[in-house]
Protein backbone atom coordinates (compact mmCIF):
# COMPACT_ATOMS: atom_id res chain seq x y z
CA UNK A 1 0.00 0.00 0.00
CA UNK A 2 2.93 1.97 0.69
CA UNK A 3 4.27 2.07 -2.84
CA UNK A 4 0.88 3.13 -4.28
CA UNK A 5 0.50 5.65 -2.42
CA UNK A 6 3.53 7.15 -3.74
CA UNK A 7 2.68 5.93 -7.27
CA UNK A 8 -0.51 7.74 -6.83
CA UNK A 9 1.24 10.53 -5.69
CA UNK A 10 3.45 10.81 -8.42
CA UNK A 11 1.28 10.23 -10.73
CA UNK A 12 -0.55 13.67 -9.30
CA UNK A 13 2.40 15.44 -9.38
CA UNK A 14 2.86 14.77 -12.78
CA UNK A 15 -1.24 15.44 -13.86
CA UNK A 16 -0.68 19.19 -11.75
CA UNK A 17 2.66 20.29 -13.63
CA UNK A 18 1.59 18.65 -16.88
CA UNK A 19 -1.95 20.75 -16.71
CA UNK A 20 0.31 24.04 -15.44
CA UNK A 21 2.65 23.58 -18.28
CA UNK A 22 -0.17 23.87 -20.86
CA UNK A 23 -0.51 19.78 -21.48
CA UNK A 24 -3.81 18.99 -23.64
CA UNK A 25 -4.78 15.96 -21.85
CA UNK A 26 -3.04 16.12 -18.39
CA UNK A 27 -4.53 12.90 -17.56
CA UNK A 28 -3.19 10.60 -20.12
CA UNK A 29 0.61 12.21 -19.94
CA UNK A 30 0.71 11.96 -16.21
CA UNK A 31 -0.36 7.73 -16.99
CA UNK A 32 2.03 7.73 -19.95
CA UNK A 33 5.03 9.40 -17.69
CA UNK A 34 3.99 6.87 -14.76
CA UNK A 35 4.05 3.66 -17.51
CA UNK A 36 7.97 5.25 -18.85
CA UNK A 37 8.81 6.01 -14.84
CA UNK A 38 7.89 2.00 -13.97
CA UNK A 39 9.29 0.34 -17.34
CA UNK A 40 12.69 2.36 -16.55
CA UNK A 41 12.68 1.36 -12.83
CA UNK A 42 11.84 -2.33 -13.72
CA UNK A 43 14.58 -2.67 -17.10
CA UNK A 44 17.41 -0.77 -14.61
CA UNK A 45 16.38 -2.93 -11.75
CA UNK A 46 16.80 -6.10 -13.91
CA UNK A 47 20.00 -4.75 -15.08
CA UNK A 48 18.53 -5.64 -18.64
CA UNK A 49 19.35 -2.48 -19.90
CA UNK A 50 21.32 1.37 -18.52
CA UNK A 51 18.92 4.15 -19.09
CA UNK A 52 22.00 6.73 -19.87
CA UNK A 53 20.13 9.45 -22.10
CA UNK A 54 17.38 7.05 -22.83
CA UNK A 55 14.50 7.89 -20.08
CA UNK A 56 15.26 11.46 -20.68
CA UNK A 57 14.99 11.05 -24.40
CA UNK A 58 11.72 9.09 -24.12
CA UNK A 59 10.12 11.41 -21.66
CA UNK A 60 11.57 14.69 -23.62
CA UNK A 61 8.91 13.38 -26.62
CA UNK A 62 6.49 12.61 -24.21
CA UNK A 63 5.91 16.16 -23.09
CA UNK A 64 6.61 17.68 -26.35
CA UNK A 65 3.82 15.48 -27.67
CA UNK A 66 1.38 16.24 -25.01
CA UNK A 67 1.69 20.71 -25.43
CA UNK A 68 0.53 22.50 -28.61
CA UNK A 69 1.70 20.79 -31.92
CA UNK A 70 1.89 17.41 -31.66
CA UNK A 71 1.33 14.82 -33.79
CA UNK A 72 -2.41 13.43 -33.70
CA UNK A 73 -2.07 10.55 -32.70
CA UNK A 74 -0.16 11.45 -29.47
CA UNK A 75 -3.80 13.16 -28.50
CA UNK A 76 -5.88 9.59 -28.97
CA UNK A 77 -6.06 6.56 -26.62
CA UNK A 78 -7.25 3.75 -28.03
CA UNK A 79 -8.89 0.67 -26.01
CA UNK A 80 -5.36 -0.11 -25.48
CA UNK A 81 -4.77 2.87 -23.41
CA UNK A 82 -1.77 5.16 -22.46
CA UNK A 83 0.63 2.31 -23.99
CA UNK A 84 -0.53 2.11 -27.72
CA UNK A 85 -0.61 6.61 -26.99
CA UNK A 86 2.66 6.45 -26.04
CA UNK A 87 4.27 4.31 -28.63
CA UNK A 88 2.18 6.31 -31.49
CA UNK A 89 4.17 9.78 -29.66
CA UNK A 90 7.09 7.75 -30.15
CA UNK A 91 6.61 7.02 -33.61
CA UNK A 92 5.86 10.08 -34.82
CA UNK A 93 8.53 11.63 -33.45
CA UNK A 94 11.02 9.17 -34.88
CA UNK A 95 9.33 9.51 -38.14
CA UNK A 96 8.10 6.19 -38.35
CA UNK A 97 4.82 5.89 -40.49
Amino acid sequence: MVARGAKERLEGFFRVREGEGGARDPELLARQLMLVFDGAGARAGAKVETLEGLATATVTVLLDAGRAGAPASAKVETLDGPATATMSALLDAAGVK
